[in-house]
């Protein structure tokens, strides 16, 4: 069990005003639910399907980053399911599809479900990192102002007289 970022999670969702989270993701498989089995059956699996998830302050969207696409969504609803420790989200895309969501941090894993004509499909996430704007900050090295990227060059030095290098 991961006591701390359960913690944090509970405290954004309590705060809304707290912090940016973001999750960085390393795995997406993609599920089809089985009636007569009644389980999830994989359908593909795919480790080079990194993914990225920035959540506003206000955790009210978020933005999903993948290769090769970039979509935003809306929650319209969230609540917290303490018994299984997770966090259930009712989503709608910036297309207009609606999707559950379920953020698993005990479990590693973001979860969206979605019903399509009669088929229950899953695509899952497995978590690589979670982590909030003001950990990223605090963490960052310090960096002289007003300095363009493209000024960052190898530094210069000065031959002393009388020296050659060979």
């Amino acid at each position: 069990m991961r006591p701390l970022p359960l913690f944090l999670l509970f405290m954004l969702l309590q705060f809304p005003l707290w912090s940016q989270m973001m999750i960085s993701t390393s795995l997406r498989e993609d599920l089809r639910y089985n009636e007569e089995s009644e389980e999830w059956v994989l359908m593909s699996s795919d480790e080079e399907e990194l993914t990225f998830f920035e959540f506003n302050e206000e955790m009210s969207m978020f933005k999903h980053t993948t290769p090769s696409i970039s979509s935003a969504y809306l929650i319209k609803e969230a609540r917290q399911d303490e018994e299984n420790e997770i966090f259930e989200f009712s989503i709608v895309s910036d297309v207009g599809n609606h999707y559950e969501m379920v953020l698993d941090p005990n479990a590693e894993e973001v979860r969206f479900y979605k019903d399509y004509e009669g088929v229950k499909i899953m695509v899952r996430h497995k978590v690589k990192r979670i982590w909030f704007e003001e950990e990223e900050s605090a963490r960052a090295p310090a960096v002289e102002e007003n300095v363009s990227p493209r000024q960052n060059k190898a530094p210069q030095y000065a031959e002393p007289k009388g020296t050659k290098r060979s």
